[in-house]
């Protein structure tokens, strides 16, 4: 149906969504030529030029730098859909770009507090995750609480934030601490269980 709309009315929005769906179905060719074509016809859309970012880090280390510079122009361009924020950090977490990954969960943090009263929990576990990977324990200690104490994380969320918080304070000697966490790890296995 996009295909066929993007083919009677050539908008940047189409063909943003039309190179969207063909990421997803991870047809790389054709998602360029849709957000080449999007681009061309809006190269002041963010969500564009994220994509394009998405695109790039997914096409391998040769096209990095690329990525970098298409998120370079999101961000100008005043990217503030957290839910493509969180995204485009996975990805750069996947080829282990991490600061950049941390910057990308900080904004989408950032922008879910403008527009309502808490941040994603996956947001926050993902912050924790890659401040875990920079060898930043305590602060990925205090993003995993974070998301322990958020009501409306769910309950696996919950349990994989509590599992990493454990080794991660085991490690640090926060005994005192562990014992807590213990005990809401051990809260989240019975309602699992239910």
């Amino acid at each position: 149906l996009l295909l066929y709309a993007s083919q009677l009315f050539s908008s940047a929005s189409v063909c943003l969504q039309l190179g969207v769906n063909y990421l997803r179905l991870n047809k790389e060719s054709e998602a360029e030529k849709a957000l080449m074509e999007a681009n061309l016809l809006d190269n002041r859309n963010a969500e564009v030029w994220a994509m394009l970012c998405m695109l790039c880090v997914r096409l391998g280390p040769r096209r990095v730098y690329e990525a970098e510079q298409c998120l370079f122009q999101a961000l100008r361009l005043g990217l503030a859909a957290p839910s493509v924020l969180r995204e485009l950090a996975l990805a750069f977490m996947s080829i282990d770009k991490l600061q950049v990954a941390e910057d990308l969960l900080r904004r989408s943090i950032a922008c879910d507090l403008q527009t309502k009263r808490s941040a994603h929990p996956h947001s926050r576990k993902l912050l924790a995750d890659v401040l875990a990977g920079q060898n930043l324990a305590a602060k990925a200690v205090d993003e995993y609480k974070a998301v322990l104490l958020d009501e409306d994380a769910d309950v696996s969320t919950k349990r994989a934030a509590a599992d990493k918080c454990l080794a991660l304070l085991a490690s640090l000697g926060r005994d005192e601490e562990l014992e807590v966490v213990k005990n809401i790890a051990a809260a989240l296995e019975g309602e699992q269980a239910q």
